[in-house]
């Protein structure tokens, strides 16, 4: 993928973990990759994929038992 054109972006941050024995990572952790082929015109429809995929993510963590 190393030609390709592509976007990388992570956000982390600490959170409780919860109490031990059922702890997890006190971290919260978001990541987007996106890559698409180094010719001209993708721009626009990668970021409307973009906004298509983070709607959805978005759906499911409202979703969630525990949202």
């Amino acid at each position: 993928m190393s030609s390709r054109k592509g976007a990388y972006v992570t956000r982390s941050e600490r959170v409780h973990g919860g109490v031990s024995p059922n702890a997890y990572v006190p971290k919260i952790t978001v990541e987007i990759r996106a890559f698409w082929p180094p010719s001209l015109g993708h721009q626009e429809r990668v970021i409307e994929l973009l906004r298509e995929a983070a709607e959805e993510a978005i759906a499911e963590v409202q979703a969630a038992p525990y949202a």
